[in-house]
């Protein structure tokens, strides 16, 4: 099914092979390039059509991508994922835990437990209090954790790990996925994805899942700690597991939108309808070849002054590269609902020093937050700006659109928190209706 944009992508193309300054045959890209310089300054929509047009001109293979992205989203369902994830299927709280155990030292593995101890007590902790919201403490409700072990698989072995939740909560089971000498957190969130894919999940409209982390297992310094416990607590928040507005699709701590779609820390939980949507997780799959294709077709862009990236936030990090991908994964599609635990009177450096209390937690529906590094309450300085700025920046709406039709084939719907939240919506809504 062609989008309506993409019969404005058409338009364009006639337009330029009509256009009466063309009086001699000239090549394809410089024929571009020529249209776009000519319409760029012209008026607001000119921008926008300038960036869909060289998109699509980038992109030859796009609309075949678009046609087999149903396919690719989908993980493959087999007789060892039916009988692996079957704990899951009467249990009020479903984790998949990504655990690194430092290989080599006695050091390493001892803070590497103390992390696992304390997380699968906030898991325990959690039980409990959805125990408390379904039925008053008069039943125990069953969890149950799926975790992949990276690195030293001698420090915890899984009946060790299965004891202690067993300890923390009696029907808290644990339960190792595979062990990897070396991995990132792509495998578990693979796992993640293939869960809700499976047929244990009956309704995926109202089954969630978590995906924690055990953050500060490698590098144990003061502000992993309180961060960690932070971005777990609010993954498995009551409001995060049960959200008020059940439209949320992912909740976790903090959701900003710059520099990239994301919960910073990359520990949340999300509806399986939505997680059905997102391309595989796969290291070197296509969600990494869609991302950093898109990646390229910005800085074509911005070479030919179509786009700007004026606030000079060029690290990977950034642009969501290499060891940086996942943390941008979840909240890569452009139908993204989401919300979050934390007050936004508590800012991203709050968090990581762990400046946290019981009363900034403060659910709502996202985004409330713009820029990752903003101050509470200050006007952020890259704001205000004239049509033209806002217009072209890549981490306002002209790369997200970029990152979008480049990893989806699909713009947000016109009732998205989107067109509102990013400077100069209105004129990207008209263009994409």
């Amino acid at each position: 099914k062609i989008k309506p944009w993409h019969e404005h992508i058409k338009i364009i193309g006639m337009r330029q092979k009509a256009s009466p300054t063309i009086t001699a045959p000239i090549s394809r890209t410089k024929r571009r390039k020529r249209h776009a310089a000519s319409v760029i300054f012209s008026s607001p929509l000119g921008i926008v059509c300038a960036v869909f047009s060289a998109i699509f001109a980038f992109g030859g293979t796009l609309l075949l991508a678009m046609a087999v992205i149903s396919s690719s989203s989908s993980s493959s369902s087999n007789e060892e994922d039916y009988f692996r994830y079957a704990s899951a299927s009467d249990s009020e709280i479903v984790v998949f835990y990504n655990l690194f155990v430092p290989p080599g030292t006695d050091e390493g593995a001892a803070n590497a437990i103390n992390v696992i101890e304390d997380q699968m007590g906030q898991v325990a902790l959690a039980l409990r209090r959805i125990e408390d919201m379904l039925n008053g403490n008069k039943q125990e409700e069953k969890g149950v954790v799926y975790y992949n072990l990276i690195g030293n698989p001698d420090a915890f072995p899984p009946d060790k790990f299965s004891a202690l939740c067993h300890q923390l909560h009696p029907r808290l089971e644990c339960i190792q996925l595979q062990h990897y000498p070396s991995a990132t957190e792509s495998v578990t969130l693979k796992n993640l994805h293939d869960f809700c894919h499976s047929p244990h999940v009956k309704d995926a409209n109202r089954t969630r899942v978590a995906y924690l982390h055990s953050k500060g297992s490698y590098h144990d310094h003061g502000k992993q700690q309180p961060w960690r416990r932070e971005l777990t607590n609010s993954s498995l928040h009551p409001t995060c597991l049960h959200p008020p507005d059940d439209s949320c699709d992912v909740c976790g701590a903090q959701y900003f939108t710059m520099f990239s779609s994301m919960f910073p820390g990359n520990m949340w939980t999300a509806k399986c309808d939505y997680v059905r949507k997102l391309l595989p997780p796969v290291e070197g799959g296509e969600f990494v070849a869609r991302r950093e294709e898109a990646i390229k077709k910005f800085l074509i862009l911005k070479s030919e002054g179509v786009v700007q990236n004026r606030l000079q936030l060029h690290q990977d990090v950034f642009y969501g590269l290499d060891r940086y991908q996942w943390e941008h994964w979840v909240g890569s599609h452009p139908s993204i609902r989401p919300c979050d635990v934390i007050s936004p009177h508590v800012g991203f450096w709050d968090m990581v020093s762990g400046i946290v209390e019981p009363k900034h937690y403060e659910w709502s529906m996202g985004p409330r937050r713009m820029y990752t590094f903003d101050k509470p309450g200050d006007r952020a300085p890259y704001l205000g700006k004239d049509a033209d700025f806002n217009l072209r920046q890549y981490y306002f709406l002209a790369g997200n659109m970029v990152k979008w039709i480049a990893t989806y084939g699909e713009v947000p719907p016109q009732s998205s928190w989107v067109w509102n939240h990013f400077p100069e919506g209105n004129t990207w809504k008209e263009f994409a209706a």
